[in-house]
């Protein structure tokens, strides 16, 4: 393989996507490619369009091809990318796309450019056709069955393996039976290991294919199977966890059925499809899609920025921020058993070591692979500095990360750790968890760390921002910057213990504020009341 490279600077990469000349259909832009750097790492890609500098690209992602043949620590994860939605500009406007990466010692490599010219659809942009749902079948989905004593939520959600909406809704879920104000059941596309205990807790547990994008005819069919299964559990009300599930959304709404859509992610709608499907998604599809936003009753969000990515689709008395919390109980009774001097000596580690801990599903928007580069970093300042990683699961992005870690100079100063429901070890175990999310509302994850005492590293992503204080209860810095990042962990391996303690004090402060009441209490009184009155006010309900 040949690398484009600048001779006089040792750095090699290329911008594979888009190629130049070429034409793109849709209405996101993907910017892709790779970049090394001989003797240090990239700190950050720059992405251009038309000379103007838009954004960030996503760092440190898997290309196999190009450690196959490249000796660089990072090789096996030299690849950048960014969705660029294009809203903002003219579907008839040429784009000229670049991008600009800079190393760890300054120095910049300039991609080549690539023109492209935007083909626009016009039929497939043509406003959704009519429901396909005739007045028969409506009126046969109306029919309901006498009132019962005790009404029934039908949840429904996107997986029930572990992640953090998924331990969210769990969490939730544990605490509506604590209220007992109605019984529930779940609709899932994905089984995992969390439906067990929902069984045995008294749910009912229906798994259901994915969601059918591909055209209007399969979108109204998948609406119709929802509706039908709301009849037959005899919902009076529906919960929608995550934004995947919406066509539930329209079917309840197509029953009279009142909806609290909890969205727990921070991806325009746009960007969301195309990642989520790519080109499978029917446009016509996807306006539905954007409908149902303006279907639910509620809208209930973590953080301020991701309720703001969705303003545009409701209406503001129908969006809610809540802060969920962690159980601090569990936590503060898990650390009381805990041998923790015990447990870091299997690992190894002494009083002396300082242990890096970044717990959450290996993923791209996570970056872990940058928190390994930078850890790298560290290591030649720092020689108390431990990492954990937990979250390791089969897949490109995991397999490349266990590759870098395998090039490292000091690869035993490294523990991968599999995808594991107990995470509390590893908060317990640990001196410092880390964040470098460049896409993230409020991960549970942060809160439990923090609520276990320990300080965090994090980028300033969204809910984040608002949850850590910069030398406060925490340390801030940029998303997809090696460069902040490498300092912001510097910076918490320089402090001494006490100083450490004080901002681990102030950490658990702040969770304890946050989770002072229960979000899943707030969600069962905010179902209750609009099975009363679908206009309810649930802002005194759902408020902070």
């Amino acid at each position: 393989m040949t690398f484009p490279a600048n001779p006089t600077s040792n750095m090699h990469g290329g911008l594979d996507s888009p190629a130049d000349e070429s034409e793109l259909r849709g209405d996101v832009l993907t910017v892709a490619g790779w970049c090394l750097m001989d003797e240090t790492a990239v700190s950050h890609v720059d992405v251009l369009i038309n000379g103007v500098e838009i954004g960030r690209a996503r760092t440190f992602l898997e290309r196999p091809d190009i450690a196959a043949v490249y000796p660089h620590r990072d090789a096996p994860v030299a690849g950048f990318q960014m969705l660029v939605p294009l809203e903002e500009w003219s579907p008839k406007a040429p784009l000229e796309v670049s991008v600009i990466a800079t190393g760890l010692d300054g120095r910049r490599w300039y991609s080549k450019s690539s023109r492209l010219r935007r083909v626009v659809d016009e039929a497939s942009r043509a406003t959704s056709d009519p429901r396909q749902l005739d007045e028969q079948r409506k009126l046969m989905l109306a029919k309901r069955g006498a009132p019962r004593e005790t009404p029934k939520v039908v949840v429904v959600t996107h997986d029930l393996g572990y992640g953090g909406a998924q331990l969210w809704l769990s969490e939730a879920l544990r605490q509506f039976r604590e209220l007992d104000h109605f019984t529930f059941d779940i609709i899932s596309f994905m089984d995992g290991p969390l439906r067990q205990p929902l069984e045995e807790a008294g749910a009912f547990v229906h798994v259901t294919p994915p969601p059918a994008i591909n055209g209007l005819a399969a979108h109204d069919g998948r609406v119709t199977e929802f509706a039908v299964l709301f009849r037959a559990l005899e919902a009076d009300a529906v919960m929608v966890n995550t934004i995947v599930p919406f066509q539930a959304v329209e079917a309840a709404h197509l029953l009279g059925l009142p909806v609290v859509w909890v969205v727990h992610e921070s991806y325009g709608l746009s960007v969301f499809c195309h990642t989520l499907w790519g080109d499978a998604v029917d446009s016509r599809v996807r306006d539905r899609f954007a409908e149902a936003f303006g279907l639910a009753e509620a809208l209930v969000f973590q953080a301020e920025q991701t309720a703001d990515l969705f303003s545009h689709l409701s209406l503001a008395s129908r969006r809610h921020v809540l802060d969920h919390g962690v159980d601090i109980a569990e936590i503060d009774e898990y650390r009381r058993n805990f041998d923790r001097a015990g447990a870091r000596a299997q690992h190894g580690w002494t009083d002396h070591d300082i242990v890096f801990a970044v717990v959450g599903t290996f993923d791209g928007r996570k970056a872990q692979a940058a928190v390994v580069a930078a850890f790298d970093e560290v290591l030649s300042v720092h020689e108390e500095a431990h990492l954990v990683m937990v979250g390791v699961q089969g897949g490109p992005f995991g397999d490349a990360v266990a590759e870098q870690v395998r090039r490292l100079d000091s690869p035993h100063r490294v523990t991968l750790v599999p995808l594991t429901p107990d995470t509390y070890y590893w908060h317990a175990i640990a001196d410092v968890a880390v964040c470098a999310s460049d896409i993230e509302s409020l991960p549970r994850s942060i809160l439990e760390a923090m609520a276990s005492g320990q300080p965090v590293v994090s980028t300033d992503v969204f809910g984040l921002a608002t949850l850590i204080d910069d030398g406060v209860t925490g340390w801030l810095t940029r998303c997809s910057d090696l460069q902040g990042l490498v300092a912001t962990m510097d910076r918490a391996l320089r402090l001494q213990p006490a100083e450490r303690r004080t901002v681990a004090i102030a950490a658990r402060q702040e969770v304890e504020r946050r989770s002072s009441s229960s979000y899943g209490l707030a969600l069962a009184n905010a179902l209750s009341a609009l099975m009363v009155d679908r206009n309810v006010n649930l802002q005194p309900i759902l408020s902070r």
